[in-house]
């Protein structure tokens, strides 16, 4: 079978930092999603949050709405986060992600993103998977299952998640 207008979606934190530092950063970041998929129309088939990077793999999202989609996304949540590290006193972050000295102006994420179609439902389900152990990968959880911020709780324990997500074991 194959979908239409589906990728795989990387949009990493400025100068790859940890912005998303517990789960109220995490709660802030779905909500937003949550917000554009609305507005958008767009459906999620696989997540993956970590500290520094959003993960998706999207779907009914045409290919050059995704650029408007990740900046309504950054705009959505920067004055937030940065407000959340400030209660936190994450200072040295927050310095670091500051672009015009003195200005309070800041960047949270970066300007560009990766992108990556997804053609047939077999490539989604790998992607998936991929999304799925990156939190392992990089130490966060010994299983997938464990891992808060992504699909696999949905996938592998038949758990509802924060943000809706098409079942791509239905195709």
């Amino acid at each position: 079978m194959k979908l239409d207008n589906c990728f795989l979606v990387s949009l990493k934190s400025n100068q790859d930092l940890a912005v998303l530092e517990d789960v109220k950063y995490y709660n802030l970041a779905f909500d937003g999603l949550s917000v554009l998929n609305s507005k958008y129309k767009t459906r999620v088939m696989g997540y993956c949050l970590l500290p520094n990077q959003i993960n998706l793999i999207l779907t009914g999202l045409q290919e050059e709405a995704l650029s408007r989609y990740l900046d309504d996304f950054k705009t959505l949540t920067r004055k937030e986060i940065i407000r959340l590290l400030e209660v936190d006193k994450k200072t040295q972050v927050v310095a670091s992600l500051e672009i015009a000295k003195g200005q309070r102006r800041y960047r949270v994420w970066n300007t560009t993103f990766e992108k990556e179609p997804l053609e047939d439902v077999n490539a989604i389900k790998e992607k998936i998977d991929f999304l799925h152990q990156k939190p392992v990968s990089l130490g966060l959880v010994d299983s997938p299952k464990d891992y808060l911020f992504s699909s696999a709780k949905f996938y592998l324990n038949n758990k509802p998640t924060e943000i809706k997500i098409l079942d791509i074991r239905t195709f």
